[in-house]
């Protein structure tokens, strides 16, 4: 299968059964897909799937909001199944490792392979996820429509006919302007490239831009090696 030529930025790859065509929008759109997507695979470093029996990499590095918009955005298209990879980093002895971390594998991880949080991404995943279970409703019985809200806005609502179960994804798909949309007629303050989760269609408990978790830091102190052997003191 032959694939459209991959941006240069942080992206995501969806893959379906249907054939797929070069996108128009930001990061979760690096090749969009006419059906939906079954099962993506994400890794909180770089993102990688399966395109048919292709397989491709974004190698660059992700940020903990790129990494948000890219999962509330494939859930916002009505999609299903997302699985991350890896979640939890490991060690590799003596073998190959991350770039500049001895013995870690896969040090971009949520947990790292002492299982110390990693922030801000995993607080970031962990309120994201929490909004997502208050749309479950929504997202499981609702009824999905799309709304242009303004030059690159839109919403993307779930609503169920005759009851208050209701949930919307309002989202700017700009890359650099923040804009201030109108839903329902009320006015959203929408920063850059971001989606705002409404559980109730009225009010945002999380925007993809919106770190609220604090960075935290690791410090290395030399170590020297006994005469004894390979012990380290």
């Amino acid at each position: 299968m032959s694939l459209p030529a991959p941006r240069t930025d942080s992206a995501i790859v969806a893959g379906s059964k249907a054939k797929t065509k070069p996108a128009e929008g930001p990061l979760m759109d690096r090749w969009a897909v006419e059906d939906n997507v079954l099962l993506l695979k994400v890794l909180p470093d770089y993102i990688a799937t399966a395109v048919g029996h292709a397989s491709v990499l974004a190698v660059n590095l992700i940020s903990a909001k790129d990494l948000a918009f890219s999962v509330v955005r494939f859930f916002s298209k009505n999609d299903t199944l997302i699985n991350y990879y890896m979640y939890h980093g490991g060690t590799n002895f003596g073998r190959t490792t991350f770039s500049f971390v001895t013995t870690h594998y896969y040090d971009e991880a949520p947990l790292n392979e002492y299982g110390f949080q990693k922030e801000p991404k995993w607080g970031h995943l962990r309120d994201l996820h929490s909004a997502l279970r208050l749309c479950r409703k929504a997202l499981l019985w609702g009824l999905p429509t799309i709304h242009t809200m303004g030059k690159d806005l839109e919403a993307l609502v779930y609503e169920k006919p005759g009851t208050s179960v209701c949930a919307a994804f309002l989202t700017n798909n700009d890359t650099r302007v923040a804009a201030t949309a109108t839903f329902r007629g009320v006015e959203f303050y929408l920063p850059s490239r971001s989606i705002s989760i409404l559980p109730d269609c009225k009010t945002i408990v999380f925007n993809t831009q919106r770190v609220t978790s604090h960075h935290n830091a690791r410090g290395y102190h030399p170590v020297k090696e006994s005469d004894s052997g390979n012990n380290i003191l």
